[in-house]
């Protein structure tokens, strides 16, 4: 055995195997094996596995590929047909699409159908979380019956009010269909935090009494971890002298049962990669230390979900970062730190808050660490940088500077920063950065157009622009509707690839407020989402509040406000 990183193990490899040959390899742990060999056609090879036949999962590149969850100890793999060339068996983490039938806040980045993910995300993956409707049958069936696993989410099942003992709670989760039903594999229970909290016992009875239970033999149990680490409250509210209704013994059966910890790490950008680098250090491996003073090894019972929420409900809070290097980042630092050697999976945290280029750049990122074993930044391969050098103060952070505001406009063009504005918007956690928003009023006489030099592009290769636009004058006013923005972005030294372009109108996240505007009272952003393909070294943005040069086509008077313009590099999913 060789390890690759904390995360992927390469137990046998052979340059050839001839028909009828046997390759003997022992997984380490119960848990997933990854099996590749040269081919593009499964129907030229029959695989088999202690005997039995294993269906091949599908080709990608060269290869024909196969996941499978094996049991701890010896297997024997035979190939037969045409020889193998190139064969490659490993023990992978758990790899999980967080979920099927959630399609985004967006509604231009979608839909991610069952085709969508067949092409973009299910060659990267071995675990699905769906919904359990019977409209997900089909998919499911075809899923599994290629060696995937299928899980269903659901919540917890009983408020903070609640009193239940320990037989309600084995009622309620072990008679959802993720549990009684052959055709899932287990139940995601969303979420549960750390500190004293009187359900917890009946909490942990359960888990110990559904994981000794015969009945549920091959099903798995993922309580979703919303706290840094076990027994301290995030809130600060946790009793010290009160051990009773304590985390600890919940997270404690959970292991013993064989349960799964879905462990919640959403770490939104931060300006500077130094300063990533730390908190990354701070939120993962200080915390998973923390986890393990109290149990030893959890890793290997935990899955860590990121959060790749991008818009709408954003981790993505700074246009001068480029949130797929901070993802790497963040997936470099799983499988190379060394308390998190053995660590039993990954998840993204959902797809519906999820850009579609985050979501396809995310499944490369399952692939580059959790099943080829790689150590270095997959962005490097692409020359992404952190720090996005294309525009200057995209966020109108330091009033207008980097930006061209022709004096016979200045007049019209306004920087004042909003309390509260940025979080309205979605940027999460709660930030000042982004309350920051340049407003113009239109005029008769001539657009508003504001502009700056786009730099440092590499002709022929993709990238992205996006901003998002209010309505300030019904900011003002208490009031909004959805509609689109007059509003223009004019790009020079690219093309534009106008199937991926679009302006969406978009509302505050239910769980965002600001003044009058709430769950039940929505502001509508808009947001604007440009791809081009560079021409040249360096091109020019411009954005226009007229929708052509020579005419308005909006009230005059109209005040717009508008920030988060981004420029980056664009990861199509496929060859750029």
């Amino acid at each position: 055995m060789k390890r690759l990183n904390n995360l992927v193990v390469e137990l046998a490899s052979r340059a050839k195997l001839e028909p009828g040959d046997v390759v003997k390899f022992r997984n380490p742990r119960e848990g997933w094996v990854f099996v590749s060999c040269d081919g593009k056609k499964p129907e030229t090879r029959q695989l088999k596995i202690n005997g039995r036949p294993h269906p091949w999962k599908g080709s990608f590149g060269d290869n024909l590929e196969a996941m499978y969850y094996l049991p701890q100890g010896e297997h024997v793999l035979a190939v037969h047909g045409k020889p193998a060339r190139r064969l490659a068996i490993r023990s992978i983490p758990e790899l999980l699409f967080t979920k099927y039938g959630y399609n985004p806040f967006v509604k231009n980045y979608g839909p991610y159908d069952w085709q969508f993910l067949k092409r973009y995300v299910l060659p990267h993956v071995n675990t699905v979380i769906g919904t359990g409707s019977p409209e997900q049958n089909t998919q499911n069936r075809e899923w599994r019956s290629a060696g995937g696993k299928w899980i269903i989410e659901r919540g917890m099942s009983f408020d903070k009010s609640a009193r239940p003992d320990s037989g309600e709670v084995v009622s309620a989760w072990g008679g959802e269909p993720g549990m009684t039903d052959p055709a899932f594999d287990g139940l995601l229970l969303d979420e549960f935090f750390s500190g004293d909290d009187a359900r917890y016992p009946a909490f942990s009875e359960a888990l110990r009494r559904l994981g000794a239970d015969p009945k549920f033999k091959g099903k798995k149990l993922y309580p979703y971890c919303g706290s840094h680490y076990p027994d301290r409250n995030d809130w600060g509210d946790h009793n010290e002298e009160d051990t009773s209704n304590s985390s600890v013994p919940f997270w404690r059966a959970a292991i013993q049962s064989g349960s799964r910890i879905a462990w919640e790490r959403y770490l939104q950008e931060r300006h500077d990669r130094e300063i990533a680098k730390d908190l990354i250090e701070e939120r993962i491996g200080e915390k998973i230390r923390l986890w393990q003073k109290v149990f030893p090894n959890v890793q290997e019972s935990m899955i860590i979900a990121f959060g790749y929420m991008s818009m709408g409900f954003a981790l993505n809070a700074h246009p001068s970062v480029d949130y797929k290097v901070f993802l790497d980042m963040q997936f470099r630092y799983l499988a190379t730190e060394p308390a998190l050697k053995g660590l039993y999976g990954i998840t993204g945290w959902t797809s519906g808050y999820a850009e579609e280029e985050t979501l396809k750049w995310t499944a490369q990122l399952y692939r580059h660490y959790g099943i080829e074993g790689n150590t270095q930044l997959l962005s490097k391969r692409y020359g992404f940088t952190y720090e996005l050098p294309h525009i200057k103060n995209p966020d109108f952070a330091f009033n207008w500077e980097g930006w061209c505001v022709p004096v016979n406009i200045e007049k019209n063009c306004t920087v004042k920063s909003i309390d509260g504005y940025s979080a309205l918007q979605g940027r999460w956690s709660v930030t000042d950065v982004g309350n920051s928003v340049m407003i113009v009023k239109r005029s008769s006489l001539r657009a508003n157009a504001v502009s700056q030099p786009i730099r440092h592009l590499v002709p022929g290769k993709l990238y992205s622009v996006k901003l998002i636009s209010g309505d300030y004058d019904d900011f003002v006013n208490g009031k909004s509707e959805e509609k689109l923005h007059t509003l223009k972005i004019g790009i020079e030294g690219g093309e534009l690839v106008k199937e991926k372009c679009f302006q969406s109108p978009l509302p505050n996240h239910p769980t965002t407020k600001l003044g009058p505007f709430r769950r039940d009272h929505r502001y509508w952003f808009n947001l604007h989402h440009l791809v081009f393909r560079a021409t040249a070294k360096t091109g020019k943005i411009a954005i226009s509040d007229w929708v052509t040069p020579g005419e308005p086509g909006a009230p005059i008077g109209q005040s717009t406000m508008y920030n988060f313009v981004e420029v980056q590099p664009y990861w199509a999913g496929e060859e750029q």
